[in-house]
């Protein structure tokens, strides 16, 4: 095992050994809470997006991914997808490519963060001025 804690994120599938395991969207956040709260390195996570035995209505492995994106809270390591949801497998990998903060960080319209994160028809942080902005880190 490399140095750093791993999240696992699945109600269902056993984490591989050594991961930590969250079944729900919630229990994701407070390892990463905690985690941070305790200088710890969190260098690896894999992520189920059909959390429906344990997950919240509404909280899902996307959840999880786009309040990852709103905080800036990342591992280490670039998040994989192991959903067995076809379409979110590949939405999923869109967002996780477009916003982790790795070595290709890209500039983004502020209009496209609150489109992307928040849904069409609502505003996100920023100037609000049309073609700003915003470094997404």
């Amino acid at each position: 095992m490399s140095d750093g804690l791993n999240l696992w994120l699945d109600d269902e599938r056993q984490p591989p050994y050594g991961w930590c395991w969250a079944k729900s969207v919630a229990q994701a956040k407070t390892f990463v809470e905690n985690t941070r709260f305790l200088g710890l390195e969190w260098n690896e996570c894999s992520l189920d997006h059909d959390l429906g035995q344990f997950g919240e209505p509404g909280r899902e492995g996307h959840d999880f991914l786009r309040w990852m994106c709103e905080t800036g809270y990342w591992p280490n390591k670039k998040p994989v997808v192991h959903t067995s949801n076809a379409y979110e497998v590949s939405m999923m990998r869109q967002t996780i490519d477009r916003f982790f903060p790795g070595e290709d960080v890209e500039e983004v319209p502020v209009e496209m963060v609150a489109r992307d994160l928040i849904g069409p028809g609502l505003s996100a942080a920023g100037s609000g001025h049309p073609g700003t902005t915003d470094r997404i880190a």
